[in-house]
């Protein structure tokens, strides 16, 4: 019986678990998801704020808009349901996308394997169709 092959596996699998690309992805999830998880959470136990649903949700989409979209863009309108979110004049480059302060760590203490690499290309594509995936379930 040769079990070389599933050790060759697991290290397979053990070294995508520790690589930055998993790392990154990981920890901005943990950040990215803290909003909806307390907005669940608020639900979840506090049935008198129903009524409070729409001020809550549209606090909860100006926030994550805020993560990707100009400050001045989301000031400039009187209708936060109304701007062009999926449009890329419309948002902020990617060195300004709000990834959170655990990520920008992992970034700078990676930054020769993130910086200038399709690591760091798909990283930032993948935040960005974070929030436009967010916002437009919001929306819909």
């Amino acid at each position: 019986m040769d079990i070389e092959p599933k050790n060759n596996g697991v290290k397979r699998v053990a070294d995508s678990l520790n690589s930055v690309k998993v790392k990154l992805i990981c920890t901005f999830a943990h950040f990215a998801l803290q909003p909806l998880n307390k907005f669940t959470i608020i639900f979840q136990t506090h049935a008198s704020r129903i009524g409070a649903i729409k001020e809550d949700t549209l606090l909860l989409l100006r926030g994550y808009l805020a993560d990707f979209i100009p400050p001045e863009i989301i000031i400039a309108t009187t209708d936060i349901l109304t701007i062009d979110y999926r449009n890329k004049v419309n948002q902020l480059p990617r060195n300004s996308l709000v990834v959170g302060n655990d990520t920008l760590d992992l970034i700078s203490e990676f930054e020769d394997e993130i910086h200038g690499t399709l690591i760091g290309d798909r990283f930032y594509d993948s935040v960005r169709l974070f929030y436009e995936t967010v916002v437009s379930k919001m929306l819909a």
